[in-house]
């Protein structure tokens, strides 16, 4: 039996700023509060305050990652006035996640650029390809991608069906990327998604919807293969020992905790201060 889905759920899985998941529908933002509330059975001003909630931990979260690391934000690659796009799933789209927490941290620093999140639950690299249109209109002076995991996602517990086959995440990549530089000309930085933790692996294949080491693994073999300075946060989360019980990850063991996205954002922030400019290496 599902279990019954909660305002704080919806709200976690959409984002504060859910629009890109409903496109090519206008932003309609109290339909959307009603909508959430409809889903959930909470009222509409349980929907807002959990939203309010959730950006002041992401205000909290920023201002405390400006002062822990005041010395990146002068070396970020991005210029004052540039529009910073975010594509991904919901390891990026979540409220009060690594992005919000950038967000804020550069709004503590003093710096004017606009980080735009299109980052959607659920989506893959073909779906991002399909809205190439939407991404192109906002052009962005820069992209920032951690895409991918959905592509590696498995259904059927019994079917164990992955949405690609062998090879193609490093196809799809190869694609995204050149779609990317030849309708937005963007500087890309690409991502490596965070781990799973796999202890929880056959729990989750119960489920129906799923995803093993070995598929990652070969996921961020293809965004280092074709993103030569990628930042790899999936390598730095295993190097830094995440495991069960660490408090990384939430019970599904698939999307971090708050203080899981407070150590993704200082990753983040941390490669993009150790480059001078960034651009897709493609092989």
């Amino acid at each position: 039996m599902t279990a019954p889905v909660t305002a704080a759920d919806l709200v976690a899985l959409y984002g504060l700023a859910p629009f890109p998941a409903f496109e090519p529908l206008p932003p309609a933002e109290n339909a959307l509060h009603d909508w959430f509330s409809a889903a959930s059975g909470a009222p509409v001003a349980e929907v807002r305050a959990e939203i309010a909630r959730r950006a002041r931990e992401a205000e909290e979260d920023g201002r405390a990652l400006h002062a822990h690391r005041p010395e990146l934000f002068d070396a970020l690659p991005f210029a004052d006035g540039e529009r910073v796009l975010v594509l991904g799933d919901s390891l990026s789209a979540a409220a009060g996640g690594w992005v919000d927490i950038l967000g804020a941290a550069l709004r503590a620093a003093g710096r004017r650029i606009d980080l735009c999140n299109r980052a959607v639950s659920g989506r893959t690299t073909v779906e991002t390809i399909g809205s190439l249109s939407a991404i192109a209109a906002l052009d962005p002076d820069a992209v920032l991608l951690m895409l991918g995991t959905n592509d590696v996602r498995r259904h059927g517990a019994s079917a164990d069906v992955r949405l690609t086959g062998p090879g193609e995440p490093l196809a799809l990549r190869r694609r995204l990327l050149r779609a990317l530089d030849a309708e937005t000309r963007a500087r890309v930085v690409a991502i490596t998604p965070t781990p799973i933790d796999p202890s929880v692996a056959e729990r989750n294949r119960r489920t129906g919807v799923w995803w093993t080491e070995a598929d990652l693994d070969e996921l961020v073999a293809a965004i280092l293969q074709t993103s030569l300075d990628a930042i790899d946060v999936h390598g730095a989360i295993r190097a830094q020992g995440a495991s069960a019980g660490s408090g990384f990850w939430q019970q599904d063991g698939v999307h971090p905790t708050r203080a899981g996205q407070q150590r993704v954002a200082e990753i983040v922030l941390e490669g993009l201060a150790g480059r001078a400019t960034s651009t897709p290496a493609l092989r």
